[in-house]
């Protein structure tokens, strides 16, 4: 037992006398450091220290935040440069926090709030005001006028970096009398942007009034959305001056422009401008873009399908015709599709293969809603074996249980390529009714069918329940 307590007393002495050692040692050497900096620093010239004291103490520069400028292409609306860290998203949030608020008190204090926000630079609040003082002048009309005035006052500012939202939301309150001369400046701008603004204001505005302001956006616009905006509404105004414009965008060298004129004439399905645009279509007139732009309007079936009754039009250009639609209408509405599929019908009856062949493909890829298939059934047994053919791929368009069963019978047609893909669309549906037509194909003299009529026997018979 002594010898134990011995030999733990031995080596918590040794423990100890390292301890003290490594203390020791590590004194020395911080003790050795300190000379040596402090040496240096006596060598060190005074400005070398001086320059050490000053990189050690020395303040980050001030930042220093720029003030309202132009855009780089002269904007005219301005903008600020504005804080966007973690203390401005707080003061967005709560300025939000406020107009909300103030958007629920139809009060002149609550108006008056609203617009100093307007002197602000942050979009966001700038925005929210805006649209919230639209909403108290749409449900207060003794506040209407004020908020008239204070949104005008900004549209009219060239500083003001939402000055095109003001005036659209000012059209959305104004009387027509203030606000078409106030869209007038807009126009006047050299900027496509106050341009585009304007046309939107106008929609709040469509009258016969506002006609000249509309010819002077599609006169001087580059853009050809804006050119289209601007025609859209002037095809909803009843006028002669508004018709004459329209019909001179038919006549533009610009093929957007025409396009647009095209796309705007061609939403009110309108008779007077479908008249307009089926003589711009006879006439030739129309370009490319502009026929695939009316291939889908609402007007299609009308212009197109007149068109393509008319016996006068040569073969060419209907042939032509059917292709723009077959190409461009299967982009159109669900409705366009079948008004569109239902003028074409009517052609099936042609005397000429060629315009048949033609309408069938224009069947196929217009994309009806109802199902086309018994309209495309007696094509099947044309003895023109080009119309033969596009009937096959149209109707397995609209293949269906339901509809499959005339596609058996051409089985055993001449033309090889037309038996073999009417086996493989109809082996799609065939079911126990078929296992009696399926079992002659096995005898059929081309291998190809007689394989996959086993094939099918074999399937259908695994999904029969075995009693």
């Amino acid at each position: 037992m002594s010898d134990k307590k011995t030999l733990k007393f031995g080596v918590f002495a040794v423990l100890s006398i390292c301890l003290l050692l490594g203390v020791g040692l590590w004194a020395h050497n911080q003790s050795s450091q300190n000379n040596e900096q402090s040496a240096a620093s006596s060598d060190a010239s005074p400005a070398q220290g001086a320059d050490r004291q000053t990189a050690e103490t020395k303040e980050p520069p001030a930042v220093v935040k720029p003030s309202m400028a132009k855009t780089a292409k002269g904007d005219q609306h301005g903008s600020h440069t504005r804080d966007t860290g973690p203390a401005a998203e707080d003061t967005t949030a709560a300025g939000i926090e406020t107009i909300l608020s103030l958007r629920k008190q139809a009060t002149e204090e609550s108006v008056a709030r609203l617009a100093t926000f307007l002197d602000g630079d942050d979009p966001a609040l700038l925005s929210e005001a805006i649209d919230a003082l639209g909403t108290i002048a749409l449900g207060d009309d003794e506040l209407k006028e004020e908020i008239f005035r204070i949104l005008a006052e900004k549209a009219r500012d060239p500083d003001f970096n939402q000055k095109g939202s003001a005036l659209v939301t000012a059209a959305m309150i104004g009387d027509e009398e203030k606000l078409l001369p106030l869209i007038a400046e807009f126009i006047a701008e050299p900027y496509e942007e106050s341009k585009a603004m304007a046309a939107r204001a106008l929609s709040f505005a469509a009258t016969p009034e506002s006609v000249s302001l509309l010819d002077d956006i599609v006169k001087t616009s580059q853009d050809p959305k804006t050119q289209k905006n601007a025609l859209a509404i002037l095809s909803t105004i009843d006028t002669p001056e508004a018709f004459q414009i329209l019909a001179q965008s038919l006549d533009a060298p610009a093929e957007e422009t025409q396009a647009a004129g095209v796309w705007a004439l061609s939403r009110q399905n309108d008779p007077r401008q479908n008249e307009l645009l089926a003589n711009a279509l006879l006439e030739g007139k129309l370009s490319g873009a502009a026929l695939a732009v009316l291939a889908q309007s609402p007007a299609a079936s009308e212009i197109y399908g007149s068109t393509l009754q008319n016996e006068a039009i040569p073969k060419e250009d209907k042939i032509n015709m059917l292709s723009i639609l077959a190409t461009n209408t299967v982009n159109a509405s669900g409705s366009v599709r079948s008004s569109v599929a239902a003028s074409v019908l009517p052609l099936l009856d042609s005397s000429d293969p060629e315009i048949q062949k033609a309408a069938i493909d224009t069947l196929k890829d217009v994309g009806a809603k109802e199902n086309l298939a018994e309209a495309l059934e007696p094509k099947l047994h044309s003895s023109d074996i080009l119309v033969q053919e596009a009937a096959l791929y149209a109707f397995a368009q609209y293949a269906t249980p339901d509809t499959y069963k005339p596609l058996k019978e051409l089985w055993y047609s001449e033309d090889e390529k037309i038996r073999r893909t009417a086996f493989f669309f109809s082996s799609i549906f065939v079911d126990e009714s078929d296992l009696a037509d399926l079992q002659k194909a096995t005898e059929h003299e081309d291998q190809f069918i007689s394989q996959q009529a086993e094939i099918s026997i074999k399937f259908i018979n695994q999904r029969i329940p075995q009693s």
